[in-house]
């Protein structure tokens, strides 16, 4: 969050697990989805942070999604 700024118009970016395509792919690396905000370089570091942590990012998602995929 950024200190100070509301969270709801907070600058912030979406990194897609598993690819480019619609489901996500588990065999395919992640790739920034959208920024809304942030520059270029704190988008990419986001996008390298998911890289670094996909095991524990895909453990999450199944998670939430209940096991698919």
């Amino acid at each position: 969050m950024v200190e100070g700024k509301d969270p709801e118009n907070a600058p912030y970016c979406r990194v897609k697990l598993g690819g480019a395509s619609d489901v996500g792919d588990p065999t395919q690396e992640p790739v920034l989805w959208d920024n809304y905000g942030l520059s270029e370089k704190q988008a990419r570091l986001a996008e390298e942070l998911v890289k670094a942590h996909v095991t524990e990012c895909w453990e999450e998602w199944r998670k939430f999604h209940g096991g698919k995929r």
